[in-house]
């Protein structure tokens, strides 16, 4: 009789935690994905490379990043752009961002230039541009098995290009013109 009463005891202990893991909500994160009207690619406006030429084109490959950040907070790992016809937008991915299923959450897509770090909050911490991101959507995330929410909603937006700073020679020399013009 002991023998059965382990398995019992186990599925007793472990029920909880597997109705709590199955009851986690998911959101669909995909800036493109027509049967839900969603068309939002994301656009660069700026020089690729600090002093470069100006550039406007969509978000492709490596060179640039995009997460969502759900109620103020990252979820998932940052994810490339696509590349050729699909550029401007990412790979579809779900995202279980630790929130129950059904709870309605605000979510933000961004994108930042990839050389600005390997994620949203230290390509804004820099102050130089390069990042973007969309408006805040209100979604309800849908509980596991079922199908991860979409971002109905999601508008396209565009990623502003680096101002980079000015290097101390070009400013002394600023200074020294206008010293030179105050003492006229």
């Amino acid at each position: 009789m002991k023998t059965l009463r382990l398995p019992f005891l186990l599925l007793a202990l472990a029920g909880p935690a597997v109705s709590r893991a199955s009851a986690q909500g998911a959101l669909l994160f995909a800036n493109r994905n027509v049967g839900a009207g969603i068309n939002a690619p994301v656009t660069y406006c700026g020089p690729l490379t600090p002093g470069g030429p100006f550039v406007t084109g969509l978000a492709f490959g490596t060179n640039f990043l995009a997460q969502l950040i759900v109620n103020g907070q990252p979820a998932g790992r940052p994810v490339p752009f696509r590349e050729g016809a699909s550029a401007g937008y990412v790979s579809p991915t779900a995202v279980y961002p630790g929130i129950a299923g059904g709870t309605t959450v605000t979510v933000t897509m961004v994108a930042w230039f990839a050389s600005l770090g390997s994620t949203y909050q230290e390509a804004l911490s820099r102050g130089i541009g390069g990042y973007g991101s969309s408006q805040n959507l209100n979604i309800a995330v849908v509980a596991a098995p079922g199908t991860p929410a979409d971002l109905v909603g999601l508008q396209p937006f565009f990623i502003l290009g680096c101002i980079p700073e000015p290097g101390a020679g070009p400013l002394l020399l600023v200074g020294a013109v206008f010293f030179l013009l105050r003492r006229r």
